[in-house]
């Protein structure tokens, strides 16, 4: 199961913990995807208080570990 599998997880919310993954910075997610910056620290806020995260990193693995590939 990948992350675009989860159903709490919308594809914008994939693409952003994905490159926070991958080592990216906001601003570089915000070009990637489109959005400012402001947008991608909400969306990552957001995704903390979602799956009980403080910080990329615990995020970036979470989804690593329940939803890389197998």
């Amino acid at each position: 199961m990948r992350v675009n599998d989860d159903p709490y997880v919308n594809n914008v919310e994939r693409k952003i913990i994905e490159s926070i993954a991958k080592g990216k910075t906001n601003r570089e997610i915000a070009t990637e995807i489109g959005r400012s910056e402001a947008t991608v620290r909400n969306y990552i806020y957001i995704l903390f208080q979602r799956f009980g995260c403080k910080n990329r990193t615990e995020l970036a693995m979470l989804f690593l570990e329940k939803f890389g590939k197998k």
